[in-house]
């Protein structure tokens, strides 16, 4: 038979089993809750800021200039790899054809010059002597290069930077393949330029000469600039800008840096300047090394254009196959993304460019200034002189147009340190869960397990 129950411990059972639904009710709440934090926590979101910093002194970028005719052509016997390179740049007694008994054909502009469906044809038309030239050029070792190209004191004839004269050995020398001889101020090794004010009067100001007459299979005229971080070499193919003489170029820059956050973070950007061989120096470098490896890898050898290691070999850029192999390779990449782990830099420096122009000299200024009034502007042999001054000569400025510099900053939209603090909040919302409360229930629970237990014995005894 049944025991009896009295009034007061069914009130009691009932007040207990009342505690453990809103416990566990509570609890579903807390666990739902704190599901959806943990699901949004480990997106890893961010939020992007947008500020504006103002500066009594703003660090000046690096600007690296190249004349577009990187051979001169004084020096074009040197094309031919046969005559030994002193004799044919004081030797005028050689041998006329520099493309005689050429070599495999190694360039640079190979896809923009013949594409793998139209090789042959190609091979004998107009370009062909520019397919010769630069398998000549991409040949030589990098001192008969410098020897035969445009040097500094020649292509930068006056300098200032914030109203104090400097000089071409204020650039730093690097080669293009592309461009040739180019120079860079305010590089890696030279002094740290600041500007002090935003304008003309605190930038940079240079006049240059490209010897236009000196030009070889060229078709525009020129210098070709970049402006980038000083930590960083120019990118002169994808950023440069042309720069024509005759005119007066003025670029006006403002500064905008992007900073961003590393893994587990979207973008998952790593540190370039901490010289990861993994990654290379930069960006650009890391996607260039990754394309010899998938060209290495589906053709045998590697695009000799680009930077390679020893280990890899170098394409014949005169063997069809070889060619069409590196086109598909890269066609591949364009058509079906890179998959390069070449990620974003953590810290990113730009420059946001406003470029003018205007005639550079003026007649005034080139009779009465660079002639000294010796000769009449209104002369014919004045006037032969004057337009063959503006064909060669121009001038650029670059400087700030304010000295502000806007960042855009990535930020976490939770710390590592909300992790806990949320889920301390939801259990403390939900459960009202200290130490002495959690104590509590466990005696509650103990105590519903305890009379379970007891009514089970009563039921099958």
């Amino acid at each position: 038979m049944f025991q009896k129950c009295s009034i007061p411990v069914i009130f009691r059972r009932c007040r207990e089993l009342s505690w453990l639904f809103i416990i566990l009710a509570a609890s579903s709440g807390c666990i739902w809750k704190t599901t959806l934090f943990l699901n949004d926590f480990f997106q890893y979101p961010i939020v992007v800021s947008f500020k504006v910093e103002k500066f009594q002194r703003l660090e000046f970028p690096a600007l690296t200039i190249c004349n577009l005719n990187r051979v001169k052509f004084s020096y074009r016997l040197c094309l031919n790899l046969s005559i030994p390179l002193d004799t044919c740049i004081f030797d005028r007694d050689v041998p006329t054809d520099p493309f005689r008994n050429e070599g495999p054909l190694l360039m640079s502009e190979r896809r923009s010059i013949f594409s793998c469906s139209t090789t042959n044809s190609v091979k004998n038309n107009k370009n062909s002597t520019l397919i010769r030239f630069l398998s000549r050029y991409i040949l030589m070792d990098k001192d008969r290069r410098k020897r035969i190209g445009h040097t500094a004191d020649q292509l930068i004839t006056k300098c200032s930077f914030n109203g104090r004269r400097c000089s071409s050995r204020d650039f730093e020398e690097f080669q293009s393949l592309r461009y040739g001889n180019c120079f860079t101020f305010n590089g890696k090794s030279n002094f740290k330029a600041v500007s002090n004010t935003a304008g003309p009067l605190g930038g940079l100001e240079l006049e240059f000469n490209v010897e236009f007459l000196q030009y070889i299979l060229q078709t525009e005229i020129g210098a070709r600039i970049a402006i980038h971080n000083p930590k960083e070499y120019p990118a002169l193919d994808e950023n440069g800008i042309n720069i024509p003489p005759g005119f007066e170029t003025s670029i006006a820059l403002r500064q905008i840096q992007i900073k961003r956050l590393p893994s587990p973070y979207k973008d998952e950007c790593v540190d370039y300047s901490a010289n990861d061989v993994t990654y290379n120096n930069n960006q650009k470098e890391c996607v260039k090394a990754c394309i010899q490896a998938k060209s290495y890898a589906s053709c045998g050898c590697v695009d000799p254009t680009l930077p390679s290691v020893s280990e890899q070999k170098v394409c014949n850029m005169s063997s069809d196959s070889d060619m069409c192999c590196l086109n598909e390779v890269m066609d591949n990449m364009v058509n079906n993304g890179t998959s390069c782990e070449c990620p974003l830099p953590c810290l990113s420096t730009y420059y946001k460019d406003t470029i003018s122009r205007s005639y550079f000299p003026s007649k005034d200024l080139f009779f009465v200034g660079m002639l000294r009034g010796q000769i009449d502007k209104k002369d014919e042999f004045g006037k032969l002189l004057f337009n063959h001054y503006r064909q060669g000569s121009g001038k650029l400025k670059v400087f700030y147009s304010s000295m502000e510099r806007k960042v855009i900053e990535q930020k976490p939209v939770y710390l590592d340190s909300e992790l806990f603090s949320n889920l301390g909040g939801e259990l403390g919302f939900w459960l009202g869960l200290s130490f002495c409360s959690l104590f509590y229930s466990i005696s509650v629970a103990f105590k519903l397990l305890k009379s379970c237990i007891h009514y089970w014995k009563i039921i099958y005894k």
